[in-house]
């Protein structure tokens, strides 16, 4: 369904999944979209994410300047989806992500645990708000957090602020992040004393997780899911 917090500069559209059946109030999890806005797949996540007890709020990362934005995995889609970050204004973003991370603990969860899982792009962000806004546990998928982002800092470079742990996956051949790059997030994890697991998937591509786009991989993003869910069991539900 459609939510809508109010933000700092006003209400923050959301797309927004909830268990059917929750004796207390749920954990929440942030779902941090890839460049392609909150389509089917990114909706299909937050359902599988109810569907496993949790309640699930994905941002409309671009509706600042393009409210709505949704394209395909295309040549053109990612065109378009690389010309929204390119007018993405990261620090307006980040007032919204920490309102937004305040509310969902504070009034959804009833004081109780938040995370961030992001695919993509929204991985990298899953990596720098995990590092400035306190959420309790992350997931990133092949988040590109190596490269600068706010304020021109790459987000490993926050791991030391990160209050929970976080669990990275990557694809063995993704050319957008090779191994130095999975080694530089795995070094600073060790750096900032960060809890963090790094997981690189065999024989995949960029993209594995996302049964929409051609680089997807049913073994892998099965496993992986699994992975993850067991992960916000864990440091969400404390079980």
């Amino acid at each position: 369904m459609n939510f809508h917090p109010t933000g700092p500069f006003g209400p923050i559209p959301c797309f927004r999944a909830d268990p059917a059946l929750a004796s207390e109030p749920p954990p929440v999890v942030l779902v941090l979209q890839e460049i392609f806005g909150v389509n089917p797949y990114i909706r299909g996540v937050c359902a599988e994410l109810a569907g496993a007890g949790f309640t699930a709020v994905a941002i409309d990362l671009f509706h600042d300047h393009t409210p709505g934005f949704e394209v395909g995995y295309d040549p053109a889609g990612v065109t378009a989806g690389r010309a929204q970050i390119a007018t993405l204004d990261l620090g307006r973003l980040h007032a919204e992500l920490e309102s937004l991370v305040h509310t969902l603990r504070t009034d959804i969860a009833e004081g109780g645990r938040v995370a961030v899982l992001g695919f993509c792009y929204g991985g990298l962000l899953a990596w720098e708000t995990h590092g400035l806004h306190g959420t309790d546990a992350a997931v990133a998928y092949y988040g590109r957090a190596h490269s600068p982002s706010l304020g021109g800092v790459p987000p490993i470079e926050r791991t030391s602020t990160m209050k929970g742990p976080i669990l990275a996956h990557f694809a063995s051949n993704d050319a957008s992040i090779p191994a130095d790059a999975v080694g530089a997030c795995a070094a600073a994890l060790v750096k900032g004393a960060a809890r963090g697991t790094i997981e690189v998937w065999p024989r995949t591509q960029h993209g594995f997780h996302c049964w929409d786009r051609g680089a997807f991989d049913p073994f892998a993003a099965s496993r992986s899911w699994a992975a993850t869910l067991a992960f916000f069991r864990a440091n969400l539900k404390g079980s």
